[in-house]
């Protein structure tokens, strides 16, 4: 659940150029529009100088009337009950506290948390020219995940929320990547994922001539390409069990090979989904070797100077394109930056 900043000396070499499809801060209120809504954009993207005040995530989108507001004077706002605010004072301050940055040591180059790494690089690069805002619902409901780990981590039996860390080089460049897994206990390091959407599992129906069928309803009867309707007694059926997203995969593992630099190796891993209505509990399978080439691929597309490829159409986690905070910009993106 842990944030991270990237430095600013890594970013200095990008430009600070506009792109174009950007707006002024002046106009933020402009992408605010139902369009942006049914498409599940809960953030606006804007245009900004490469200062420390005016990149990445500045603040929300007001609930009561759209205006763009900086964290400190929503925070204000609510306290003094200057407008008709959905949130109590105690919740809104809770919602939009900010976590300081992690802070590089003499030599370091890149300070990065797990969590930073294994999300899109493109997203990335692009949060370091240029500063957004999200709508107070949003990061609402991230707040109340980190609420549930905070309740349960106090209930663990085992070693929970405990900070890794591990420098090493990359490229000639001094790395130190840091992460907390949510709990580690009896050689096995657990993630919590709380969620509307757990993993679910699925069943598949083939008929003896080996072609995958439709089942017609209720009925015990199904559809082949092949040989039409048949009945139940001609098909048989397997079962693919839930699997985790591909990026609490890549988070599992990453924790692992911390616990390993530190000394406390686990044999395997699993995430847990906290649904609304179940719970769902998904093992991860741990590849050291694998971990590594992955951490390596995303440090190279972060310090290159080409501009990081958008994720593919089709990918498991391009479903975060519709939530990204950059989109329209990220369309526009130069290949270079």
């Amino acid at each position: 659940m842990e944030q991270a900043t990237l430095p600013a000396p890594f970013f200095l070499k990008l430009p600070n150029a506009t792109l174009p499809g950007c707006r002024p801060i002046g106009s933020l209120e402009e992408w605010h529009s139902p369009l942006a809504k049914q498409h599940k954009r809960r953030h606006l993207p804007m245009n900004t100088t490469n200062t420390t005040n005016t990149t990445g995530l500045l603040g929300i989108i007001c609930p009561v009337d759209d205006a763009s507001v900086a964290f400190a004077d929503c925070a204000a706002c609510a306290a003094r009950g200057g407008k008709p605010c959905p949130f109590p004072p105690e919740v809104l301050a809770a919602v939009v506290q900010r976590r300081p940055a992690f802070q590089k040591a003499p030599g370091e180059d890149l300070v990065i948390s797990v969590t930073e790494l294994i999300k899109c690089a493109r997203r990335t690069r692009l949060e370091a020219i240029h500063g957004y805002y999200e709508l107070l619902g949003g990061l609402y409901r991230m707040q109340r995940g980190t609420w549930i780990h905070g309740v349960l981590e106090r209930l663990a039996t085992g070693e929970a929320e405990k900070r890794l860390e591990w420098v090493f080089r990359r490229n000639g460049r001094v790395v130190r990547l840091t992460g907390k897994p949510d709990l580690v206990r009896d050689g096995v390091v657990y993630d919590y994922k709380v969620t509307e959407n757990p993993p679910r599992g699925r069943r598949h129906y083939a008929c003896q001539c080996g072609a995958e069928v439709i089942k017609l309803g209720r009925a015990r009867k199904y559809t082949c390409p092949n040989c039409g309707e048949v009945g139940q007694q001609a098909i048989f059926s397997t079962y693919d069990a839930p699997a985790p997203r591909t990026s609490h995969t890549w988070q599992l593992r990453m924790y692992a090979l911390l616990l390993a630099k530190a000394g406390t190796p686990v044999k395997a891993g699993e995430v847990i989904y906290l649904g609304p209505k179940e719970i769902v509990r998904v093992p991860v399978t741990l590849d050291e070797a694998a971990t590594v080439a992955r951490i390596k691929a995303q440090l190279d597309l972060l310090f290159a100077d080409e501009m990081p490829p958008a994720l593919a159409d089709g990918s498991d986690d391009a479903w975060a394109c519709d939530y990204c905070p950059l989109a329209e910009v990220c369309k526009q993106a130069p290949p270079k930056s």
